[in-house]
């Protein structure tokens, strides 16, 4: 029998697997109130999304916008410890597209 871990990280995928595969187009400022409310409800890893162009899937068009949330995320942070990451975008899938992921992390 194999040991269990010790503890174990969830991570929401809502708003880049769950938004890519519906055709509706979710606002980007309701975009940040899901990214604020998972963050109230305890929820530390979130993927807000993937660097690909917006013409191929309009849903994750905003990606760079919905990330730079990133950078205000340290006044919710005010002196608390998390384990792993807040959240992460999804991989570029093209050299093109690590430009604007590559700018939106660095602003971030």
């Amino acid at each position: 029998m194999s040991a269990r871990p010790r503890e174990v990280v969830i991570r929401e995928v809502g708003l880049r697997d769950g938004l890519q595969s519906i055709a509706t187009i979710l606002p980007t400022e309701r975009k940040r109130e899901w990214l604020r409310d998972a963050y109230a409800a305890g929820q530390r890893e979130i993927e807000v999304g993937s660097f690909v162009p917006a013409r191929l899937l309009p849903q994750l068009g905003d990606t760079d916008e919905v990330l730079a949330l990133r950078a205000k995320v340290a006044d919710w942070l005010a002196g608390e410890v998390t384990h792993g990451t807040l959240w992460r975008a999804g991989l570029p899938k093209t050299f093109n597209a690590a430009r604007p992921a590559t700018a939106a992390a660095a602003a971030a």
